[in-house]
């Protein structure tokens, strides 16, 4: 049987640009040495950060670009954590998974039913079946884990499992991209989820692998599956049955403060010669449910926090940020107003604000990361009208410096 869950957020978006991950560890408030020098704020101990900087719950305003050309519209819900008296900024670091991260992972995923680890063995170009307890995990290893129940995939003639998982463990350059996901590759159950109890049920399987992950994005789709294919194979055919799919997004919070979620990932390059490699992925977990129950869930990259590199690091005032904004976000899509048609709209919507965590390249140190406050805009282009994606973050920048930050890059 097959189901069609491949998520494509559709749009008019061309991907340019911004950055973002985190996990914890017990280090918070271990002092650090410093890579990076910022100006300690002098508020007072267990002062409302919220009322300090001035921050509304709703912002307008229009921006325009220096020619004339690019209109942005500002109508956003502004989001603020709440009883945040400072932002410290403070280092991350990816970690490879371990053999505990994976068992707790397979284990949520599964709900109870058996499954065995498989390893791609180089020498013999075989796969071969590992029991649990002589599995052995290692940096670049590629395995999988397969549960017992088979159905037969008509696509690949071969009698295939309904539930496994796959683990790639390996890196790119100096920076990691340890990643497992779990499939199933059809409605095999009786169970009705509603997008409240999905939500719940996505929430309790995360907190056996990734605890204190909070849930930062969800959107509901309606997905098809064809009797007699596995998940993500076929054509584009009509399905055979239709379900709901409830999609939510987990990311860790520090001190209080989310790590705010967007659609870009940090992968990409900037072509150095000297071989500058991309960034590792951002920490965070996807988790499908439908209807009839879990139906995907990934899991990338965890990190552990480090040293703190600034207790107290002064932010810049809501409205400095918007200043820097209106200036900036026009020039950042300002090739938009050259290489897209004349009769194509150049103009933008920011719907939503958001201050939180991302992560970022530390200075002079391709291989460190650090989390830093900031502010993201969240819109769309009006070209794509109703194709706008939700989690796409137009412009982040610096909430202490006001320096942009590209996702893409990382940087």
């Amino acid at each position: 049987m097959k189901k069609q869950l491949a998520i494509i957020l559709s749009g008019a978006l061309l991907m340019s640009s911004l950055c973002g991950c985190g996990k914890n560890s017990g280090s918070e408030g271990k002092k650090y040495n410093r890579d990076t020098s910022y100006e300690e704020s002098t508020l007072d101990e267990g002062a409302d950060l919220r009322q300090e900087l001035n921050v509304p719950d709703h912002f307008q305003d229009t921006w325009k670009s220096n020619s004339g050309i690019t209109t942005i519209t500002v109508n956003a819900a502004v989001r603020f954590p709440q009883s945040v008296s400072k932002v410290p900024v403070f280092e991350v670091r990816p970690r490879n998974m371990t053999k505990e991260d994976l068992f707790a992972f397979c284990d949520a995923a599964f709900e109870g039913k058996t499954y065995t680890p498989v390893v791609y063995d180089s020498s013999t170009n075989q796969y071969h079946n590992v029991s649990q307890k002589k599995l052995k995990v290692e940096p670049n290893m590629f395995l999988t884990f397969d549960g017992e129940q088979t159905y037969y995939n008509e696509y690949y003639k071969t009698n295939m499992p309904l539930y496994t998982a796959e683990a790639d463990l390996g890196d790119f350059g100096n920076a990691l991209h340890n990643q497992v996901r779990f499939i199933r590759a059809y409605p095999d159950s009786d169970q009705h989820y509603t997008k409240e109890s999905a939500r719940s049920h996505a929430a309790e399987l995360v907190g056996h692998f990734a605890p204190g992950m909070e849930c930062v994005s969800e959107k509901e789709y309606t997905v098809e599956f064809t009797v007699g294919k596995g998940n993500n194979i076929g054509d584009d055919s009509p399905g055979e049955g239709q379900e709901q799919l409830y999609e939510f997004i987990f990311n860790r919070p520090y001190y209080g403060i989310p790590t705010t979620y967007t659609m870009l990932e940090c992968t990409e390059t900037d072509g150095n010669p000297d071989g500058y490699a991309p960034s590792s992925y951002y920490e965070s977990v996807r988790v499908a449910v439908c209807e009839s129950g879990l139906s995907e869930m990934e899991w990338k990259q965890p990190h552990e926090q480090m040293g703190v590199i600034s207790e107290n690091p002064k932010l810049l005032s809501f409205d400095e940020a918007m200043q820097t904004a209106a200036q900036m976000l026009p020039l950042k899509w300002a090739y938009h107003e050259h290489t897209w048609e004349e009769t194509t709209s150049k103009n933008m919507r920011v719907e939503s604000i958001t201050f939180g965590y991302t992560r970022v390249l530390m200075k002079d140190a391709p291989t460190r990361y650090m989390m830093v406050p900031v502010w993201d805009f969240f819109g769309y282009f009006e070209a794509s009208g109703a194709n706008k994606a939700e989690d796409y973050s137009l412009l982040t920048i610096n909430a202490i410096d006001g320096s942009v930050i590209d996702r893409e890059y990382g940087y």
